[in-house]
């Protein structure tokens, strides 16, 4: 007798239940996406004891009549692909008809459905997938979704659950994701009776990220708009003043859909570059769309995973929209006394919230809201650095990162006049529009970078000949490493030479090395190569060396400056490209408004 057999459905749809319900945040979000699809205006989501007791989906989309109810929970079974073409222009976010078999499979499933053709609302009930019973009852239109004890018939499944915190973590941040790529869909959270969530509707993006995040991640984000041949980008990205211990904090939105990728990641951060502290990391909510032939969603039951076309060019482009856009924002941070004085007066935080659906009607009865003030949100986030300069924008070429180091000869930094020194570490500078508080060793680091960066991306020719030649030795693997970057340490202008099988001799090195620690500046190229076992380039090396030498280079804490030196230190921090941060992250200065200060000694009320 053969040994293979064909599954039985119930068992092939447990496996499949594996791949698509993960934990209840899986099903919470292939229940909203479905209702996404349904064309919904509102969905309602609630959830008791992590989605282990109940998970419940309804919203005010198109329905279905009674024989797609039951076609529904056949698996494979789909409405959104007809042939296999349209497997390379998916604009749905469900598509390959696994979610609400694998759901029914590991569950207790009953669903109420109207289209707006009918009196009545058809109901299913299932059990492991089975199907109980089938009715008509009244009913709201569209689909309202029970979902109870799941994985009550796969007990294993629950002992790798976390705790009901921890689960209720999860379908949060599920929902925060659909709401952020969504926010023309008004998307309510029950948790355990308690509302979470509810975002309006009204397709504003800020007024979303201001819903989930709150006011003061709201005010510090940027606007960052982008037109590409392929590709066009919409969103928000946060000011360096803001960061989190993680990346979780990045959003990524692709045609209506959140994904991750660590390749777009990588380029948001590379964007930001110097503007961030070391293993700290930025808001950013960003909205990206293209032609869907050019984004492969299939790759992963859960959908989170896709893969681009032309990722490189993608990630380039992203890089530089990011790169560029903070290159022209303030991003001088302002004291927490400025940030309540704001808080407190300016008419544009007026975020309005006080919309709510009818609350004397159940939510799934969908009555319309009342008439609700418009929400305004308008805020200086949108309004500060509105206009890019007109011919940066129009000549702007997106193939040559190095226009923009071209375009930052110009003044960026506010003009300071230096009052004082306080405990030899900080300067206080101010002009009309306040205070300010430099701190002098980030300064020069920051100025001595882009110098050194420049130095080594257009290196001299001119070298000099060391009357001694530096030697250093090595590992056989280092050395092997080292003797095939040759090239690029004399593009550098590091000449040398094998010395045996493991050492080199140094002959000539750049003229702009800092006098007094050549050799050191040497082993620190050397050891940045072998970090990057060979695979760095021209530009990984100039970048990492420039921040290196400018720390060694700079002024330290405790240092007396006189005024005309302090004077020095701010025209030539003015002059730089980003006079916001050290090249490490840290803020090189900080505002304290005159309104303020005046606001101290009680000369305003």
């Amino acid at each position: 007798m053969g040994k293979i057999m064909v599954m039985s459905d119930s068992l092939a749809n447990k496996i499949a239940a594996g791949e698509v319900v993960e934990r209840p945040a899986s099903v919470v979000k292939e229940l909203v996406e479905n209702a996404i699809d349904a064309g919904s205006k509102r969905i309602e989501i609630e959830v008791e004891d992590g989605g282990l007791t109940l998970i419940r989906v309804a919203d005010d989309g198109e329905g279905m009549d009674a024989e797609d109810l039951e076609k529904a929970f056949l698996r494979h079974a789909t409405s959104k692909m007809r042939s296999e073409r349209d497997l390379f222009r998916i604009t749905t976010l469900g598509f390959r008809g696994e979610a609400l078999p694998s759901i029914a499979a590991v569950s207790k499933v009953e669903v109420a459905t109207r289209s707006r053709d009918q009196l009545l609302a058809h109901t299913i009930s299932l059990e492991g997938n089975k199907v109980i019973r089938t009715s008509q009852t009244p009913h709201p239109f569209g689909t309202e979704i029970w979902v109870r004890d799941l994985f009550f018939n796969t007990p294993a499944r629950l002992k790798y659950l976390k705790s009901v915190q921890t689960e209720n973590h999860h379908i949060q941040d599920i929902v925060n994701r659909l709401a952020l790529a969504h926010p023309d869909i008004s998307i309510r959270l029950i948790n355990d009776g308690k509302e979470i969530l509810k975002t309006a509707g009204t397709g504003d993006l800020l007024t979303v990220i201001h819903t989930i995040y709150g006011l003061e991640i709201a005010k510090k984000m940027i606007p960052i708009q982008g037109e590409h041949l392929d590709f066009h980008i919409d969103g928000f990205i946060g000011k360096p003043e803001i960061t989190r211990g993680s990346r979780a904090y990045i959003s990524f939105l692709v045609n209506g859909r959140f994904v991750r990728s660590n390749l777009l990641q990588r380029a948001i951060l590379d964007g930001y570059h110097t503007l961030l502290p070391v293993n700290r990391y930025p808001f950013a909510v960003i909205q990206l769309r293209m032609d869907p032939t050019l984004v492969d969603v299939n790759v992963h039951p859960s959908k989170l995973e896709v893969r681009f076309s032309k990722e490189e060019e993608l990630a380039k482009w992203m890089k530089e929209q990011v790169k560029r856009r903070l290159l022209y924002s303030s991003l001088i941070p302002e004291s927490n006394l400025t940030d309540r004085r704001k808080r407190q007066h300016s008419e544009q935080d007026r975020f309005d919230l006080h919309w709510k659906v009818n609350e004397s009607l159940p939510f799934n009865a969908f009555a319309e809201p009342p008439d609700s003030p418009s929400i305004n949100i308008e805020t200086s986030v949108r309004l500060e650095e509105k206009k890019v300069e007109e011919d940066v924008t129009e000549n702007y070429s997106s193939q040559n990162m190095e226009e923009i180091d071209r375009l930052n000869a110009r003044q960026v930094a506010p003009l300071l006049e230096p009052l004082a020194q306080l405990h030899g570490t900080y300067i206080l500078a101010q002009n009309e529009e306040g205070l300010y508080i430099i701190d002098q060793h980030a300064a020069q680091e920051r100025i001595n970078y882009e110098r050194f960066r420049q130095l080594l991306g257009s290196p001299s020719k001119d070298r000099q000949i060391l009357a001694i030649a530096y030697t250093y030795e090595l590992t056989s693997s280092e050395a092997e490493i080292i003797r095939n970057s040759d090239s690029l340490l004399r593009e550098i202008g590091i000449i040398q030479e094998p010395f045996g099988d493991r050492s080199f001799l140094v002959r000539e090195i750049p003229n702009w090395f800092i006098k007094g620690k050549e050799e050191a500046q040497i082993d620190e190229i050397i050891q940045l190569i072998l970090q990057g076992k060979g695979r760095f380039t021209l530009a990984d090396i100039r970048d990492k060396s420039a921040q290196l030498m400018a720390c060694k280079a700079s002024i330290k804490a405790n240092q007396h400056l006189s005024r005309e030196e302090m004077r020095s230190l701010l025209h030539q921090l003015s002059l730089v490209g980003n006079p916001y941060t050290c090249p490490h992250g840290r803020p090189i200065l900080v505002h304290f408004s005159l309104y303020e200060i005046e606001k101290l000694f009680k000369r305003v009320m």
